[in-house]
Formats: structure tokens, sequence, C-alpha cells
């Protein structure tokens, strides 16, 4: 079943795992965020009233909203019967009902646009750039990016800076950890995450997405073959 709310359209990602859906959405065209208030669980409501920032929390119901109505759509069920906690580690999951218990949920926003995507068993994550070239400076770079990413990356090129920042950020939203990971640990150049800690067991497959001008997008999925 495919999306029917206006604003919103499937993203096809060939390389990606089976059972794998991401949309896009452009939130301009969603309904308003207080009339989404009813339709959103108490606690995303308290989180909704600690956001300062009045387009933050804008965002935030309607993308809260919008994943529910999603999944909802997606398998026939009821918005207000689907259940959303997070594991462990953060990562947000599907608890209920049992149709869509195994549901692995990630989201991302930027601009007037936001990603949704879910997987069943595995974790995953999603990650939304807006191109800024002001923002793309040897020295930002040097905060995310490993040092074979920094040596290989040249000053103004905007898209590789936020290529890359969307591939890593994705893959570390697939760990679980995100940025409590220190970001340069990591390369995600190819198509599989590397460490530079060999102790570590996660095998992460990153793809970049096709999305509007001016933004860039990533996907990244857990898979069940550990290293």
């Amino acid at each position: 079943m495919t999306a029917t709310i206006a604003g919103v359209s499937e993203i096809e990602c060939p390389c990606g795992p089976t059972g794998l859906r991401i949309f896009l959405a452009d939130m301009r065209r969603l309904p308003e965020p207080q009339s989404l208030l009813p339709e959103i669980d108490e606690a995303e409501r308290l989180r909704a009233a600690a956001f300062r920032s009045p387009d933050a929390r804008e965002s935030f119901i309607r993308r809260r909203w919008l994943r529910r109505g999603l999944i909802a759509r997606g398998h026939g069920l009821n918005p207000a019967d689907i259940r959303i906690d997070s594991d462990r580690l953060g990562r947000p999951q599907v608890m209920a009902p049992d149709q869509v218990a195994s549901l692995h949920i990630s989201t991302s926003s930027a601009g007037h646009l936001a990603l949704i995507a879910w997987r069943r068993d595995l974790p995953l994550g999603v990650d939304l750039a807006r191109l800024d070239p002001d923002q793309a400076s040897r020295a930002a770079a040097a905060v995310f990016m490993s040092p074979e990413e920094l040596r290989r990356w040249q000053d103004g090129d905007t898209l590789g800076f936020f290529r890359l920042w969307s591939r890593k950020e994705a893959a570390l939203k697939a760990i679980g950890t995100g940025f409590a990971t220190d970001p340069p640990m990591v390369s995600v150049s190819g198509p599989t995450l590397v460490w530079h800690a060999p102790s570590t067991r996660d095998r992460i497959d990153v793809h970049d997405l096709p999305i509007a001008p001016g933004y860039v997008a990533a996907v990244a999925c857990a898979r069940a073959d550990p290293l």
C-alpha cells in the first residue's frame, strides 16, 4: 500500500534490504500542528511542549503524527492502536499491535522536508541534509570526517561534505549511539560503514537516496551477519 497523505511520496532504494520503506514528506502540505496534537500520544505531546523553538516543535509534531499515520496506512491499521517505544539504545521501534511489532523506524528533517523510514527486525537510520555552502568548512569537516575522508575531501565541495554528513549520521542512528560515537572513528565513503576500532561487531550498509534539489539523504541498514 502506498502513501495516501497529501505531500508525501515513497522513495525507492534499489540496493536496500527487503521490507525497507522510505517516504519523503513536504511538511508545508501537512495539516496544522495544533490540529494533530490529539492524534499523537501523551508522551509526544509533553516532548513537543518542551521545545523552545516553534519551528522545531511544529516539525516534531508533524513527524510524529506522520510516522504513525504512514505505518497505519501501510498495514491497514488504526493509527491510535500503534504504540511506539525505544530500545535500550534509544532507537524507535513499534511495540504494538502484533502485526507491526517488529518494525524499526527512523526519521529526519531539514528545511520543509522530512524522511520517515521503517523495516522489519533490524535497526536502520535515515538522515536528510540541506546543502549550505557556508557550513562546509574544513573546521566543520574535521569534526565528523575520518582522517581518510578528510584527506580526500576538497575545500568548497559542498555536495561531498553533506553527502558524507548524511551517510555518517544515518549510520550512527542505525548503530544506536548517534554522535555519542566519535564520528571520525568510522568511515562511510563506501557502501559499508568501516570502523577504526577492531573490537566492534556492527555491520551497516549505507545507501544514498534520490532526493529534492538542494538536499542530500542517506539510509543505513544493520545487517543480520555481524563481523
